[in-house]
This record gives structure tokens, sequence and C-alpha cells, in this order.
């Protein structure tokens, strides 16, 4: 059982790769993306296609966790104020993973460091 398209386009979404990049007439299109794909084991077509469920997920309840964030207590009963930034951080640990599984570089998550010139 071969990745779906829907479930490689969604991988490169949440990668940060153009969707084109499978596309040969594409300039965007990348040989080595498209080998990685086609050459995974049963057991990493099924793993990939766990951590997509998981991400499509986290991804629903980061976006409902955005009005909760606003409100910290409503009578007596105090809300979790972590959930948003807890959410995030499940979401980055689930995109590494992958990124592991399908040997494709995370684009777009870099890190920002102050210099001074």
């Amino acid at each position: 059982m071969a990745l779906t398209t829907e479930q490689k386009a969604k991988s490169l979404l949440y990668l940060g790769h153009p969707v084109k990049t499978l596309d040969e007439e594409s300039t965007h299109y990348n040989k080595i993306l498209v080998d990685r794909f086609n050459n995974l084991s049963s057991t990493a077509e099924s793993i990939v296609g766990a951590l997509l469920t998981e991400i499509e997920a986290v991804r629903t309840k980061f976006g409902a966790s955005t009005g909760r964030a606003l409100v910290k207590r409503v009578g007596d009963i105090e809300l979790n104020t972590d959930e948003h930034s807890s959410l995030n951080r499940e979401y980055k640990r689930l995109l590494n993973d992958l990124s592991k599984y399908l040997d494709i570089p995370l684009k777009g998550g870099g890190v920002c460091i102050p210099m001074i010139v």
C-alpha cells in the first residue's frame, strides 16, 4: 500500500515544501523527494499515515483553543491557560517525527539568532 496523493500533498504542506515538488513538469520538481515517498516500507507508510492523522487532530484542537486562550476563568472554573502552547509543542514534535520518518527536511522552522554587527 503506497501513500495516497493526498497524504503526500499533506506531508509536503506540513513540512513546508511546495506541493508541486512531486509534479514532473514543475520547476519545483525534486526527484529525491519523489523517491523518498515512493521507496517507503509498509511499516513506514502506516506510521506516516498515523502521524498525518495526529497532526490534523492537533491542528483542529489548536484552532479551537485560540478562542479559549483569551478566557482564564469562568466563575469557579479555571481553564487550562497553557493549552495553546502545549498543543504548539506537540504539533512541532509531530512535524519533526514526520520529517524524520520521510527523511525530508522541515522548512520554515528555523531559529532566529540575533547578531550585533
